[in-house]
């Protein structure tokens, strides 16, 4: 017997008044060259009153001293100190609005052969626009295709085949290129293609009775080429990978195994 399947569905998902911070992952860089997206949240030439709101606002300690300048908040005046200072208001608060539209594409099947079943299946999500706005007032922006956001385009097929009591499956996950606007000049992230391994064994199906009824056993490998993931050129914090679009674990196994009673 054979038999396939196909589908595809339009998404279109809107989001109002999201709670998050206005700038997230490695974007945080690029606040001031992109200060149009944050109205009202970058202050630059703040007043005594200004900055001392801000740090006495900083109740868990949270505002850090990332610069080379030593700096003493009860002895010495900010302004004094860093006479250059831009101010912005980085709070978790209730003020993003955020939409996402695109297209789901899946298709399974499964064929009997003298050697087995065939099976496959395939994931393919396309993201058409994906905008966000910090706050009601800002200018809407994209968030595909960078560095620390989705990426238009991910893809996970799977081939497999069982007989009896053995099964095999091989996944292939990708993830398509994108742009890295940290780097000079500005360059790309390029694309990341890996490949899973999963093989089983019910050994029940190999025996009558005994200890080995019901047993299963499963070993499974992630990455198994060991792909290293992208390089993030120009990441201002030393991380060289995009932790939000790849993994830098390389291969992985695991051996899983189960009695049912």
């Amino acid at each position: 017997a054979s038999w396939a399947s196909f589908s595809l569905s339009y998404f279109d998902i809107a989001y109002d008044g999201r709670i998050e911070q206005p700038s997230i992952n490695a974007d945080r860089d690029l606040v001031l060259q992109r200060e149009e997206r944050f109205p009202g949240l970058v202050i630059r030439q703040p007043s005594a009153a200004e900055a001392a709101a801000f740090l006495a606002a900083d109740t868990d300690g949270l505002i850090d001293n990332a610069t080379a300048t030593a700096f003493d908040p009860a002895s010495q005046d900010i302004l004094a100190v860093f006479p250059n200072l831009v101010l912005f208001d980085n709070r978790v608060a209730n003020i993003a609005i955020e939409g996402a539209r695109g297209l789901d594409f899946k298709a399974s099947g499964e064929l009997d052969t003298a050697f087995g079943a065939l099976s496959f299946g395939l994931n393919l999500t396309h993201t058409l626009d994906h905008d966000r706005r910090v706050t009601p007032a800002s200018p809407a922006f994209s968030l595909l295709d960078e560095v620390g956001k989705p990426v238009d385009t991910r893809v996970r097929a799977k081939g497999g085949w069982t007989r009896g009591a053995f099964g095999a499956f091989v996944y292939l996950n990708h993830v398509d290129g994108y742009r890295n606007p940290f780097s000079t000049p500005e360059s790309s992230i390029d694309s990341w293609t890996t490949v899973d391994l999963s093989l089983r064994i019910e050994a029940s199906e190999l025996v009558d009775a005994g200890f080995f009824e019901g047993v299963d056993a499963m070993l499974s490998v992630q990455n198994l080429f060991d792909n290293d993931p992208p390089l993030f050129r120009g990441s201002l914090l030393g991380v060289l990978y995009d932790s939000t679009n790849a993994s830098p674990f390389g291969r992985y196994l695991a051996l899983h195994l189960a009695k049912r009673w």
